[in-house]
This record gives C-alpha cells, structure tokens and sequence, in this order.
C-alpha cells in the first residue's frame, strides 16, 4: 500500500468515529430543524445554581432580615416623600395666591413696624411689597447659596428707614438684594461703589427659610470684626444690625424679585441673569425662582419615590423566593 492509500485510508476511519459521536437523530438528519429544550445542559446548571443560592440564603435569618428591612424602610421612605410632595404642592399654591395679590407700599410707619408682627407673618408671606430705604452696604451678611452649581452668596443689608440726625439711632428693616458670584464677596474686588442713598425696592416677605438649615459644623460669627454667616438667623442678623426695632426686624426679610414672569414652577429660570452674566447684580429671584421648595419640589420628589419603590419591590420580591426556595 502507497502513502497516499494509508493517509486516505486513516481518513476515513477518523471521519466514521467522528461521525459515530453525533447524535442520532442528527445522523438521520431530523435534528437540522429542530431546537434544544429551554432546560438544556447549560440553562440546567445556571437553573441549579440560582435555586441553590437561594436556598443558601433562605437559610441564613440574617439575610432574610435584611433583605425585609431594605423592602420596609424604602417602602417607608417612598411615603414620606409622597407626604413631602404633597406638602410642597400646596406650598406652591399658597405661594402663588399670594403673590397674585396687589402690590402693597409700606409707609414711612410701617417701615418701621411692619404690618407682619405680632402673629401675622404668615398673612404676609410672599406678599408683593414695595419699601423705600437706605441700604447699609457696611454691614451687609453674606450668606452662602450655590446657583447652577456656581458659588456664591445672598446679599443681605441692613435698609435703614429711618435715623436721627446724628446718625447715632436708626431704625428699618433686612432687605435680601438677592445673589452674587464668590468673586464680588470683598468690597474691593467689586468694579462698582455701592450705592448707599435712598432708595426704592420691590419683593416679597419671606424668612429666607431655605438658606436656614444650620450643620453641626456651621456657625454664624454676628460680629463687627468677624461678620461671618453660614446661615439666615433672623435673631442673630438683628441684632447685628444695632437697629431699634429689633424685635421688628426678627419677624421677616424682604427678598428683591424680579415678578414680571408668569407664575411658573416648571420654568428653569430662577434668577435674571443668563449663562454669560452680564446682568448687574446682585441677580434677583424670578417667580419660578420665588416658587421653589428645595428638596421638594414635585419632579423631584416623583422620581425619589419611584426609585424607593423599586428597590422595595425587588428586595421583597427577593426575599420571598429566596424562602418559597
């Protein structure tokens, strides 16, 4: 026998053993149209798998109390975030009520003594008022604010309404001129003398809540040397302002807005200066601006809700295979 009749030879024998291992129904060729079962080896063992995990961790008590707590606590959070919700809707409504009301110019007297004391704040939240005063740029409280992820500060000054004339006793109200960028914070880096005449101002009344949350670390420095702020203290920044009518002017602020847009939650334009800010500032809230609830406006609190949820679910869900197993 030649090379070539043995090389042709082992050939075929390899080509018959290879054949014999296939699969019947293949060789008789009915397997070329049909499909294996969704049980088949592979699926089989990932199948075994997943239920031996789950046996493994519905044995372990530990597990399963965790697993029911994540499920219980995100359910708990995703209510509490509704309640929010629907608090901060009808924070919304109210404020927008009130700031549909007429413009209301306070007099020389109620300068002095707002008609928000003695109890009636909350009538005069966000209500449109119109003040004429003298703004003390000397004393004014810085209170840190981020805006579009920009830092800054609200500008908060002392509007004296009313002095002696020595200028030794004064009298008036805290006026919130709205936000500056970090790089005007010092006097002297301002391109501008501010301008401390008589002047006349519009805004709302409102305690400046959301900049009110005070962290373990923060602390206001109420001091003529120091004048440093981390947060609105209405008691504090009274004092502060060594007017005559503290009691008075620890009842609100009068925040400057710009309210000539429509009343709009939903518009993303929340102070009146653009990208490029060319405006002069400090830049004033807009009515959506007046109308934000940080933390809790409805967008927001929606998709918080429906990501504890979520979790919720399939954590439950989790748990009870992970014991039926």
């Amino acid at each position: 026998m030649c090379i070539r009749d043995r090389v042709s030879t082992q050939s075929t024998w390899g080509i018959r053993a290879m054949w014999k291992l296939l699969p019947v129904s293949f060789r008789k060729g009915k397997a070329k149209t049909q499909r294996e079962p969704l049980g088949s080896l592979f699926g089989t063992i990932e199948v075994e798998r997943l239920r031996a995990n789950l046996r493994r961790l519905g044995s372990s008590p530990r597990a399963l109390i965790f697993l029911v707590g994540v499920s219980g606590v995100s359910a708990l959070l995703a209510a509490l975030d509704t309640g929010r919700g629907a608090n901060a809707k009808k924070e919304i409504i109210f404020r927008k009520e009130q700031l549909s009301k007429p413009l209301y110019e306070l007099s020389q007297e109620e300068s002095v003594h707002p008609p928000w004391t003695d109890g009636r704040i909350n009538e005069w939240l966000f209500r449109r008022v119109r003040i004429t005063g003298r703004p003390d740029h000397s004393q004014a409280m810085l209170v840190p604010r981020w805006v579009n992820g920009y830092f800054g500060y609200d500008y908060i000054v002392p509007l004296i309404t009313r002095e002696t004339e020595d200028g030794s006793k004064t009298w008036g109200l805290l006026l919130n001129k709205g936000w500056i960028p970090h790089e005007y914070e010092h006097p002297g880096s301002r391109y501008r003398i501010e301008d401390s005449s008589p002047q006349t101002f519009e805004g709302y009344v409102t305690r400046n809540e959301d900049l009110s949350r005070q962290s373990a670390f923060d602390g206001n420095s109420p001091t003529k040397g120091r004048n440093r702020w981390t947060h609105v203290d209405l008691h504090d920044m009274a004092r502060f302002t060594g007017f005559q009518n503290q009691e008075a002017v620890a009842h609100g602020i009068i925040e400057c807005a710009d309210l000539q847009y429509p009343l709009n939650e939903n518009d993303v334009k929340h102070y009146e200066f653009d990208v490029s800010m060319r405006q002069t500032y400090p830049y004033r809230k807009t009515s959506a601006g007046a109308l934000q609830v940080p933390g809790a406006m409805p967008g927001d609190i929606s998709s918080r809700v429906k990501g504890y949820l979520s979790l919720s679910i399939a954590t439950g869900l989790l748990g009870l295979a992970a014991k039926i197993a």
